[in-house]
């Protein structure tokens, strides 16, 4: 199976990529939502600040590759399928932890935009990020 990772700055179109996959009908693992699932799971409000509070303070403790390691463990409880999309890679530590583990099956693409277009995107959808 091979194993994608979108990266690139906010608003240079990765969303979208992702979007299309899950349109082709190809499986995201979105990162996120692993935090999401931890959050909930210490029984905490599902806000902004006690799901970046929980994101960090996982890596803090278990190490900056905690969510990738929980992101592999989540694609191997997949049936198999040929593609996997990865949506949320936030730092080197994670995409090492994949290229250890996934070998020449995790392949990162880096999408970008230029930064006029990225502004007026994000200026668009006016978001904090």
């Amino acid at each position: 199976m091979k194993v994608i990772a979108f990266t690139g700055m906010p608003a240079s179109g990765k969303s979208e990529a992702v979007q299309l996959a899950k349109e082709k009908g190809i499986p995201v693992v979105r990162m996120g939502d692993l935090v999401w699932e931890e959050t909930k799971r210490q029984a905490r409000p599902l806000d902004d600040h006690n799901v970046g509070n929980v994101a960090h303070t996982m890596r803090k403790t278990y190490g900056m590759d905690v969510w990738a390691k929980r992101t592999v463990e989540k694609i191997h409880s997949f049936k198999n399928p040929p593609i996997v999309v990865i949506d949320g890679v936030r730092n080197k530590e994670e995409i090492d932890y994949f290229k250890k583990t996934l070998g020449l099956d995790f392949v990162v693409i880096a999408i970008t935009a230029a930064e006029e277009l990225r502004r007026k995107r994000a200026i668009a959808r006016r978001r904090s990020d």
